[in-house]
């Protein structure tokens, strides 16, 4: 099923058209799958990656954060870094994957996101205002992370 034809039950289906960007859909629905997940997303927190520039959004961690936006960006920062800048991740937890414990794997992963994100944002980070503190709101930060943000994020 291609990402277009995903779509949304709605109460008239007498479209088949998305109502707003055009994209042929089912006529049993009314978005195509990137506008919905556009109009779902509305309101929350929008944020940037620090590399690549794509916008990150996430209800869950919108929810988790609050009104940390430091610590919302770093945690977007991070699962965004696993799943678009990690290239073996998605190859061993996704089908046929050779990981056998998903959680471990991935606060493995998770780890080494912040320390290269550490290393590679660091202007951007201390631009922004983040501080190793920051970094020890997210779960499962380890010492070995903690000492290079302390390293590498301290202000003079």
């Amino acid at each position: 099923m291609k990402p277009s034809e995903f779509a949304y039950c709605r109460e008239c289906a007498g479209s088949n058209a998305c109502i707003d960007c055009g994209t042929p859909i089912t006529p049993a629905y009314t978005r195509c799958y990137d506008c919905q997940r556009r109009y779902d997303l509305r309101g929350l927190p929008r944020v940037s990656c620090l590399l690549c520039h794509e916008e990150l959004c996430s209800p869950r961690l919108a929810e988790v954060f609050g009104d940390c936006r430091k610590a919302y960006l770093l945690a977007c920062m991070v699962s965004h870094y696993r799943h678009r800048h990690v290239r073996y991740y998605d190859k061993r937890v996704g089908s046929g994957g050779k990981c056998r414990d998903y959680e471990c794997f991935k606060a493995l992963v998770n780890e080494r996101a912040k320390r290269q994100i550490i290393r590679k944002a660091k202007d951007k980070l201390l631009e922004l205002g983040v501080t190793p503190h920051h970094f020890g709101l997210l779960q499962g930060t380890t010492s070995q992370t903690m000492e290079l943000a302390i390293r590498f994020l301290r202000t003079p």
